[in-house]
């Protein structure tokens, strides 16, 4: 929330009391720890945006981070292209994306990410089983994550679409504004609907519906980019996950459910 509210120039005074109501809102009730880490960060970001007016306070660095990842896209699809395996090639660099987080980091290196792709291990073990339903077809969604990140899951979407005979291909993006995650209010100005084409759908759902449970898309296989997407829908085994460890309670939870040893930083495909 700090970060949120230095994006938005509130002062130090008008800071201390939003991060006073937000500490109330955590210790209100034991309640916050059964929650999903997303439907609590949902919370506090209203809480922000009442202090400081700003629905969106991750705005520009949403922007830079959409124009540096269109700026490497072509050198990418070609890299692709030439490829042995381009939908190995495509899974990693849409994974290597996943770093450009504002939630989890200060700074990252995105391109230093993409040069470690090739080859680059895919922990949890779902890389067979993803390619095993794309090549009975269907209907694919992919639901995204980050700004800047969501361009090389473009990519990915294109790179599975040569591949394999897929019904209808489906990017999801966030119906509003969430950290720095991709959002349906910028697709056509920041150039995402662009790169999609006319091959690619590009739609949005909210995170949870009405009732509060967490919304997918209706596809035959759905693909969810990133750890927050992981934390809400863990438990649904419909979807395959692909995305960064970034934090030790998670990599805790993985290394329960696939019996491998999994550390911060490592990239899971499950």
């Amino acid at each position: 929330m700090r970060k949120a509210a230095a994006f938005c120039g509130l002062a130090d005074e008008a800071v201390e009391r939003m991060i006073g109501e937000a500490n109330a809102v955590l210790s209100a009730d034991d309640s916050v720890m059964e929650r999903t880490p997303v439907s609590v960060m949902m919370e506090l970001l209203a809480i922000c945006e009442r202090h400081t007016g700003v629905a969106d306070p991750f705005a520009d660095i949403k922007l830079r981070s959409n124009e540096d990842a269109r700026r490497l896209l072509p050198e990418l699809e070609e890299h692709v292209r030439a490829s042995e395996d381009p939908v190995a090639l495509a899974l990693r660099l849409s994974a290597a994306g996943n770093i450009m987080d504002v939630g989890a980091f200060d700074y990252f290196d995105v391109e230093a990410q993409l040069r470690m792709a090739e080859g680059r291990v895919l922990c949890g073990g779902g890389e067979a089983s993803l390619k095993a339903a794309l090549s009975k077809g269907g209907s694919l969604a992919l639901v995204a994550d980050n700004s800047g990140e969501v361009f090389f899951d473009i990519l990915l979407l294109h790179t599975l679409a040569a591949a394999y005979k897929l019904s209808k291909v489906s990017l999801v993006l966030r119906d509003k504004p969430f950290l720095n995650d991709a959002c349906i209010g910028e697709a056509v100005s920041e150039g995402i609907v662009d790169a999609a084409g006319e091959g690619i759908e590009v739609c949005a759902l909210p995170m949870f519906l009405p009732d509060g449970s967490a919304s997918l898309p209706a596809a035959d296989i759905v693909i969810c980019k990133g750890m927050a997407n992981f934390e809400r829908l863990s438990n649904d085994e419909r979807p395959h996950f692909l995305f960064i460890v970034k934090c030790e309670p998670v990599a805790g939870i993985l290394r329960k459910r696939t019996g491998q040893i999994i550390r911060e930083g490592d990239w899971m495909l499950l």
